[in-house]
């Protein structure tokens, strides 16, 4: 992980990365090329929102009241406690993946804003397992016909864009309103200081 964590980066990268992506679409069509980038791209994309969403949850735990075991803070913080070969302890990057990354990131944020996580019954959309498949299949292909992406997983695809965009619409939706429970607090603390002063007056 890096050391100095920039969220927020990453999503305008990644967003400059689909539009990149949809300029080779407008060009070539969907090839079955043209699929299997979108897929890897699409993955990376999941992870590395994962890692935002994860980061406002960890940065909010603390007002909200909220502890996490251990085991949960590997999986926000992909770190996790071990000893080197001397039996030093220290600290390893812990690889998640990317479906317990993306359930942790909005089961969590969900619970540091005392909202509902948008996961259908508790876990990732159907969609998710089929364009997994799909992913693990072209980046360990065995045979020639591991290239090719069928139509249901494009279908697959496609919906699980749609999900996502509507995951990304509620973070959004969480954060204005929490934003303005914050200035709601704050200005009932400022109007009560500016009344005690008064009072001294």
């Amino acid at each position: 992980m890096s050391q100095n964590p920039n969220p927020s980066g990453i999503i305008g990268a990644f967003t400059e990365e689909l539009g990149e992506l949809n300029k080779i679409l407008s060009d070539r069509g969907l090839t079955d090329f043209v699929a299997r980038v979108f897929i890897r791209t699409l993955f990376s994309i999941f992870d590395g929102y994962a890692f935002y969403v994860k980061q406002l949850a960890l940065g909010g735990a603390a007002a909200a009241g909220i502890t996490f075991t251990q085991s949960e803070l590997e999986i926000l913080t992909e770190l996790r406690n071990a000893k080197d070969r001397h039996g030093n302890p220290e600290t390893r990057p812990k690889i998640v993946p990317t479906r317990e990354n993306l359930t942790m990131a909005l089961k969590s944020y969900a619970r540091v804003r005392g909202s509902v996580s948008p996961l259908p019954n508790s876990a990732l959309p159907a969609e998710f397992k089929c364009a997994s498949d799909a992913r693990n299949r072209i980046t360990h292909p065995k045979q020639v016909s591991d290239f090719a992406i069928s139509a249901s997983e494009r279908q697959a695809i496609g919906d699980l864009l749609i999900w996502w965009r509507s995951v990304m619409e509620w973070v959004n939706d969480e954060e204005l309103r929490y934003l303005e429970v914050v200035k709601r607090r704050i200005d009932e603390s400022a109007q009560a200081m500016i009344e005690k002063f008064r009072s001294k007056l």
